[in-house]
């Protein structure tokens, strides 16, 4: 199982200026794991951003759901990127030029849509926090389309699989 300390989430670049909301919550505990994060009483997309980044490059599997997601709500519907997320979806173009020239094409016709094909060249290029966060604020343009808590979710039900799996 994956654990990280206190000084391990302290590392991160954070916005927090004064840390002691964290120092507290970690108070009596020597690590934590993505599950403890994860139910932090922290703002959700705090808690996120913190696991993209502590977590991110253990989990291409909860990235490949949250970026497939954000392209299959987002892209899909979208006249402008339908063909390439057709393409996208079903393997047969996954390459970091055809992402972002879906994007570009996104761009004026429909915002949530680039941002979800940005998410898919963030893919294309390894990067899992920046595909979770455009593929986030795809769905900023509709907030109540519960994208942050899929994404959670995404991250603990892998983490999870890798505990059983011996891989964390």
């Amino acid at each position: 199982m994956i654990t990280y300390t206190l000084a391990d989430i302290l590392a991160l670049p954070h916005c927090y200026e004064d840390p002691t909301p964290i120092v507290d919550w970690f108070a009596g505990r020597e690590t934590v794991t993505v599950a403890d994060i994860a139910a932090s009483p922290f703002p959700l997309g705090d808690r996120l951003w913190a696991l993209w980044r502590l977590h991110g490059p253990h989990i291409a599997a909860a990235q490949a759901a949250t970026v497939e997601r954000a392209v299959r709500t987002h892209c899909l519907p979208c006249e402008a990127t339908r063909e390439w997320a057709e393409r996208w979806l079903s393997g047969e173009d996954r390459t970091r030029a055809s992402a972002a020239r879906a994007a570009a094409d996104a761009r004026a016709a429909y915002a949530p849509a680039a941002r979800a094909a940005y998410a898919a060249y963030a893919t294309a290029y390894a990067n899992a926090t920046y595909a979770a966060t455009y593929a986030g604020t795809a769905a900023d343009d509709a907030p109540d389309s519960g994208e942050l808590g899929f994404q959670l979710a995404d991250l603990v039900a892998h983490a999870a699989a890798m505990r059983k799996g011996g891989q964390g």
